[in-house]
């Protein structure tokens, strides 16, 4: 047996306002939820998904506006985030999920089972949908994103090998065009015998670069020598001004300091600077012994004041003192300054002379560096005299440098550029090849997707129209074909057949029931595609449009597609559906029923497991304290339902009405028109006629006791009421099957016979 869930645990969850557990019959591979709208079918499904896959799909429809998180819409009204939990035991492993501002976290359990959800509302999602949007739908269940992935791989290898040898062929093409205008530029050396800036250009990459480059290294080091000597000139020359005008200053301060003498002596400056050495010292060696004489007594605080009177009292002198001295240490400075220049000048002076006239023989009298230590004056001399010269040839050694720059820019450029044509016009070629292998490639692996993607697509038509076949039994529908767009990548296109033709869409003639069930075996067929045995199908509420005709027949093909997958579980607001396997017209062995009582946001979700209507019956006969107008009630709706089926099977004879609403007694006559019906099962033949004629004298029990009020019910005793009971008990055990647990409406014509849903009671005469 398969892995199913044994019990769901809902808290805090959308209508779970009270903690919920369902328990799940481990031995039944369909689960009917039926509830009336609002009683939390909606919510247990949604349970289901989240707890299973995570991502919670049902909030993709709620529109609530820019800027809300739709996460904090999923507890109940009142909880928090934190409040929801989902636990669901399946096999032997329990799995959870709970609620975080980030979405549905589900735990480390491993092999959880996948939910696939079918709702109502996008039942016919995938018949509706777009070429490019239906192939999205599919393209989950064709295990081909390996395939796809490579695919894509090497059109991104093709994409990449056609730029590359674009980008080749462009660099070769500017290559050959930069090397035709240094040819031009040149006068087309060579173009009266034919030759072609490309030829040129290879001979000129031949040529050696090494001398060239020596050259233009030499004449910028001459040029640098040359330039060096012009800012040293320059320089001397500013600092020679520099000492002229601290001589100016210097003097000036003197004639200050001789104004500030004048009428009172020139020993009055000197003073000055006695007094205020004295009053320095006085400061800082506070002695009452006079420092001169050593034998006079003295008060220092008194003598500095008397001190600084006297000062003060000659304060332009001092004032025209302190300038001249700052005078006269910056021509100290200057003159300092003026001989680092000199020096400075005639070393470099020394190297322009020995780098320009190296190999003559400079005599004593020529050479700077022999003149500098003895006779300065004319090493200066001789030093701007080779300035001057230098000077005059600066304007030669320029235009010899920028044309020798010039040329070996010229020749390593055309070096560059015939090597950039060697180079680009071998990895042309390269990426060429390799360009139409990878094309070859492309057109190789998407001939083999397609090929494989069709074949996956007409084994899931296949299976598709097997299922719609059997809603729709020579009907002359379905015959669906799913092919992908030869002009479009990812698309997806299907047809249909009706009115004899083939490959037609089936919205314009197909009804809304027709439609649904076609999306229905769609949605069937992909999901088998997947980890079957582990995939829970679930139906929202998708088979209400079903008409009657179609609606048995859509039941028992879910009910034997249920066990090929781990559980199949329906939801579903039509009681009609429900009673059918509550009243045995369908067979349900293999079916728990659950269904869902009234909602109150004090109470939650609330549930109970129902009995079938004969077990009801069954119980309540064996119940001495049971109500007598129960059993009475009980027993004639099932035999009204068990007539009725049985009348619509076999066509029989009704008294035309215009509401055809019949009585128990009109339906129980036309049963009894054919006399020769019988059961055959597990425990041999039975007739059907007997346990008819018991029911015969029985059935006003039904209208006297379990319909209407009269005196002549009361007469009737508990025993005849129970009798009526048993009757109606014993007709129910020779026409359900105990394997399915349903009445026989198959057609088996190979047997002759209609047959319950297992095969195993057979209803005679056809």
């Amino acid at each position: 047996m398969p892995d199913r869930i044994k019990q769901l645990k809902i808290e805090g969850f959308r209508g779970a306002t009270q903690p919920l557990e369902l328990e799940f019959d481990e031995k039944k591979s369909v689960v009917l939820i039926f509830g009336e709208n609002g009683t939390g079918k909606s919510t247990i499904v949604d349970a289901i998904e989240s707890v299973t896959l995570g991502p919670t799909t049902f909030q993709d429809d709620w529109k609530l506006g820019k800027g809300k998180r739709k996460e904090s819409y999923i507890p109940t009204l009142g909880k928090k985030l934190a409040d929801v939990s989902i636990c669901m035991s399946f096999g032997s492993n329990t799995y959870t999920a709970t609620l975080s501002n980030k979405g549905v976290q589900l735990c480390n359990t491993a092999d959880r089972p996948v939910a696939k959800v079918l709702r109502r509302k996008s039942l016919q999602a995938f018949m509706d949908a777009d070429p490019a949007q239906r192939y999205k739908e599919v393209a989950g269940f064709l295990d081909i994103p390996q395939i796809e992935a490579s695919e894509a791989s090497l059109r991104e290898a093709l994409k990449e090998a056609q730029k590359q040898f674009e980008l080749a062929t462009s660099a070769c093409g500017q290559a050959q065009e930069n090397l035709q205008g240094l040819w031009e530029a040149e006068g087309s050396p060579g173009l009266e015998n034919k030759q072609t800036a490309e030829s040129w250009g290879r001979e000129q990459a031949k040529t050696p670069t090494e001398a060239l480059q020596a050259k233009l290294q030499e004449l910028k080091s001459s040029l640098k020598h040359v330039d060096s000597l012009q800012q040293k000139v320059v320089a001397k020359i500013a600092a020679e001004q520099s000492v002229e005008e601290a001589r100016q200053q210097l003097t000036q301060a003197e004639q200050l300091v001789a104004d500030a003498e004048s009428g009172e002596g020139k020993s009055n400056a000197e003073l000055v600077t006695l007094l205020q050495d004295a009053k320095t010292y006085l400061t800082k060696s506070p002695d009452t012994l006079c420092p001169v004489c050593e034998e006079t007594t003295i008060m220092p605080g008194d003598l500095v004041g008397r001190l600084e009177q006297r000062i003060d009292a000659m304060s332009a002198l001092q004032q025209a003192s302190a300038g001249r001295l700052r005078a006269e240490k910056n021509l100290h400075a200057k003159q300092d300054q003026l001989m680092q220049s000199i020096e400075s000048m005639l070393n470099v002076a020394q190297a322009a002379q020995e780098h320009f006239y190296a190999e003559e023989s400079a005599s004593e009298a020529d050479s700077i560096a022999k003149l500098r230590e003895s006779k300065v004056e004319t090493a200066l001399a001789k030093t701007m005299q080779l300035e001057a010269e230098l000077g005059a040839r600066l304007g030669q050694l320029q235009a010899d440098e920028a044309a020798t720059q010039k040329q070996f820019n010229n020749l390593s450029s055309i070096k560059q550029y015939v090597n950039t044509l060697d180079e680009k016009t071998t990895e042309a070629r390269q990426k060429e090849s390799l360009s139409k292998r990878l094309q070859q490639a492309v057109i190789i692996v998407e001939a083999r997707r397609k090929a494989y993607v069709e074949g996956i697509l007409a084994d899931i038509a296949q299976e598709v129209d097997k299922l719609y076949q059997k809603i729709h039994p020579a009907e002359g529908i379905g015959d669906i074909k799913l092919t992908l767009d030869e002009n479009q990548r990812g698309s997806l296109v299907y047809g249909v057949a009706f009115g004899g033709q083939q490959d037609i869409h089936p919205q314009p003639y197909y009804s809304e029931s027709h439609l649904d069930t076609l999306g229905l075996c769609v949605f069937l067929a992909l999901a088998k595609r997947t980890e079957a045995a582990r995939t829970l199908v679930v139906l929202d509420d998708v088979l209400g449009s079903v008409d009657q005709q179609h609606l048995q027949k859509t039941i028992d093909m879910l009910i034997n597609e249920a066990n090929g997958f781990a559980q199949l579980i329906i939801t579903t607001h039509y009681r009609p559906l429900r009673n059918r396997f509550m009243t045995s017209r369908t067979g349900n062995q293999n079916v728990q029923v659950i269904d869902l009582k009234k909602w109150r946001i004090s109470d939650g979700i609330r549930h109970a497991t129902p009995k079938l209507a004969i077990d009801e019956l069954r119980a309540l006969v064996a119940d001495d304290d049971a109500d007598r107008s129960q059993i009475a009630i009980t027993a004639g709706r099932f035999l009204e339902n068990s007539f009725d089926h049985f009348s619509l099977l076999y066509s029989l004879r009704m008294a035309r009405k215009p509401e055809p609403a019949y009585t128990l007694h009109e339906l129980y006559s036309a049963m009894r028109s054919i006399k020769s019906w019988k059961t055959n099962g597990p425990t041999g033949e039975q007739e059907l006629k007997p346990l008819l004629d018991k029911l015969q004298v029985l059935l006003p029990v039904r209208n006297q006791v379990g319909a209407h009020y009269n005196e002549q019910g009361d007469l009737l005793s508990d025993e005849e009421i129970g009798e009526f009971g048993q009757a109606t008990l014993a007709l129910a055990d020779a026409l359900i099957c105990k394997s399915c647990s349903g009445m026989p409406e198959k057609l088996d014509k190979g047997q002759g016979a209609w047959i319950c849903s297992c095969g195993q009671i057979k209803m005679l005469p056809i």
